[in-house]
């Protein structure tokens, strides 16, 4: 079925805020204004229940509608009516079994031809040609391949695993148009996530590096016509705020909300930046 990516919305258009319950419940039909880029969130198994209510909320935050998609609906058509697919922490063996081969090329494709991809900490995992996890071998069973690299985590020079800690990241300022303008670095929480590399001439543009280690911690690229993120630790977290319905972690100091620099990277794999 040949996916349908769906027009940005132009500078006449208002973005529509749609208010939506923080349950997993995939049953929300949101109305949209049809151009407004419509955000589908993976809820299949291995997607941490409580990273989805926090990146649910922080995509009403930013304006962007949402609604929840499972691997079934990858595989059904659902694609075809939205912007970006957005993958979140949890644990990326499940993702592999649940998407297989058929609807990880129907992602590919997707992307493609225009679509927008973000994968945080096990949907970083997913995007890469292949990863290690601890000292396990190198994993590319059913991965997307849409980040020309590999990743590896935990990271144990920034907490060893099962640890949950704040990670500072140096930010590349005026390098990229996601970070210009931004503070040159960012507390995010940091939980088994991994780090980036390439392995090919493709371009990758860095976007942060763990200060503890300089390695890759957030990265985009072009796929086709499309935009990828992969991002490490977990900006979806608001430690020191109630907003994105969690108390997980709020023990935590993050220093800011790290949601402004997730709206930029959000924009920007929209072609909105």
């Amino acid at each position: 079925m040949r996916l349908r990516v769906m027009k940005r919305v132009t500078a006449l258009l208002v973005l529509l805020a749609v208010g939506l319950a923080c349950s997993g419940d995939k049953t929300q039909s949101p109305t949209v204004v049809a151009s407004t880029p419509v955000i589908g969130i993976y809820v299949d198994e291995g997607a941490a229940e409580a990273c989805v209510t926090a990146a649910r909320n922080m995509f009403q935050w930013m304006g962007y509608p949402t609604v929840m998609i499972d691997a079934a609906d990858i595989g059904s058509g659902a694609l075809d009516s939205l912007s970006l697919v957005y993958f979140p922490g949890g644990w990326a063996g499940p993702y592999q079994d649940s998407l297989g081969d058929e609807r990880g090329r129907r992602l590919r494709q997707f992307i493609e031809a225009g679509g927008a991809y973000v994968g945080v900490c096990a949907g970083g995992f997913l995007a890469t040609r292949g990863y290690f996890w601890i000292d396990d071998q190198e994993s590319t069973r059913n991965l997307l391949g849409i980040f020309p690299g590999r990743a590896a985590g935990p990271v144990d020079s920034i907490v060893p695993p099962p640890g949950i800690d704040m990670c500072r990241l140096d930010l590349a300022g005026e390098a990229h148009a996601i970070t210009r303008g931004l503070p040159d670095t960012a507390w995010i929480l940091y939980y088994t996530g991994p780090h980036f590399w390439p392995d090919s001439d493709l371009p990758i543009d860095t976007l942060a590096t763990y200060s503890a280690t300089g390695q890759v911690a957030i990265a985009t690229c072009e796929y086709g016509q499309g935009r990828v993120c992969v991002i490490g630790p977990h900006p979806e977290w608001e430690e020191d705020s109630d907003r994105d319905s969690n108390s997980y972690f709020d023990d935590h100091d993050d220093r800011g909300s790290d949601w402004p620099l997730m709206k930029r990277i959000t924009r920007w794999c929209l072609r909105e930046l």
